[in-house]
């Protein structure tokens, strides 16, 4: 896991990982990948820059469900 001050490594399943993290705004973008959404700076339909610039692939299954999140994301802006 990396976080705006370390990279912490920890052995659980990834469906452990997200549903002990949703509430905080967190998304899986890919089989690998569940990023805090308030640290995307860039997001189109293949790929997500993060706020430490790294840059992460969306799989193709996640791509319809992230512009969902995104959708209801941006709702509870306005």
């Amino acid at each position: 896991m990396v976080t705006t001050e370390a990279e912490v490594q920890f052995y659980k399943n990834m469906h452990e990982v997200i549903t002990e993290v949703e509430k905080h705004r967190f998304v899986p973008i890919h089989k690998s990948f569940v990023v805090n959404y308030d640290h995307i700076v860039k997001l189109n339909s293949k790929e997500v820059e993060m706020s430490n610039e790294a840059i992460l692939p969306i799989s193709r299954q996640m791509r319809k469900s992230i512009e969902e999140i995104r959708m209801c994301l941006l709702k509870e802006y306005v």
